[in-house]
């Protein structure tokens, strides 16, 4: 299967569901447009750093707290890989029991996390399709979320101190549905790259909304 990547993960379907004409996906990962960045995401990515350092007084004191109070003991960013037909899935879990029975998923922000939000959660099938998959174990996911809010402070982000966690096991119905969303993903991927490859420009963008339209009905 050729794709710009040999895998996918949960971000490049996010991008790809995105929209119907595709338009997130091929600007990263046909173009290779820059992502976009904003303070949440920068907040984001210092509060991910914390929870893998071992050494706590190296956190930066703003988010010790909060940090603190959130972290698992389990290890930190676990890297998973999981081949399907034609490609692989890669997901980074952010922390992961040694034996696969628990998932934790870390998330910042001001959009409020409830239960419904978290049983929808892609990411979190994702992992668990990867775990069944390689050692046939269903495992408990846990999200936590740690809410900030806009502040006058350096980076304009701070936490507020609210802390909700969330469990969730994903079905083996819901895995099955996951692994038919990645492939027909997949498949979708290959055959707009190929039409990138064979010199069609996705840049027209009515030209382009033309020719996804053509390739969904065609699949």
């Amino acid at each position: 299967m050729k794709l710009p990547k040999n895998y996918l993960s949960y971000s490049a379907v996010r991008a790809f569901n995105a929209t119907s004409t595709r338009r997130q996906w091929i600007q990263r990962y046909i173009f290779k447009e820059p992502f976009f960045t904003s303070k949440e995401m920068i907040f984001g990515r210092r509060v991910s750093d914390a929870l893998e350092e071992e050494n706590f007084f190296k956190i930066d004191t703003d988010i010790m707290e909060v940090v603190g109070r959130a972290k698992v003991k389990d290890p930190a960013e676990v890297c998973l890989v999981l081949q399907q037909r034609g490609f692989y899935i890669i997901g980074y879990l952010d922390a992961c029991s040694e034996d696969y029975t628990h998932v934790t998923e870390y998330k910042t922000g001001k959009s409020e996390w409830n239960q419904e939000r978290v049983d929808n959660h892609l990411q979190l099938d994702t992992y668990s399709l990867m775990i069944y998959d390689a050692f046939g174990i269903l495992p408990t996911s846990e999200l936590i979320w740690m809410e900030t809010r806009d502040a006058n402070v350096k980076g304009g982000v701070e936490f507020t101190g609210r802390i909700e966690r969330f469990k969730r096991t994903v079905t083996k119905q819901e895995i099955e549905d996951c692994r038919k969303m990645y492939n027909d993903a997949a498949v979708e991927m290959e055959e707009i790259y190929k039409c990138h490859l064979e010199g069609f420009c996705f840049q027209d963008a009515k030209k382009a909304r033309e020719k996804i339209k053509e390739i969904q009905n065609y699949l």
